[in-house]
């Protein structure tokens, strides 16, 4: 079976998330992977969470990935590979 970028890419994201915080990494898997995506309002009120916190949420989730991206050297979809 033929690896492709899709399948690099995937795992990239799958090391990175099991590395961040809990809610942050389910944060991203809900609203940003799931098929489909869960609403913000949606993800806020399964998770006890006020729409300032969701905000907040997203920022913090947003910038934890960039940093463990950045780590791998990964600045853009094409640095995968």
């Amino acid at each position: 079976m033929e690896v492709t970028a899709t399948d690099d890419m995937t795992a990239v994201l799958r090391e990175c998330l099991t590395a961040m915080d809990g809610i942050e990494a389910h944060f991203i898997e809900e609203c940003y992977l799931a098929d489909p995506k869960t609403a913000l309002k949606t993800f806020a009120a399964q998770n006890g969470l006020s729409p300032k916190q969701v905000s907040e949420l997203r920022t913090r989730a947003m910038s934890s990935l960039k940093e463990r991206l950045a780590a791998k050297n990964i600045q853009k979809i094409g640095d995968v590979a």
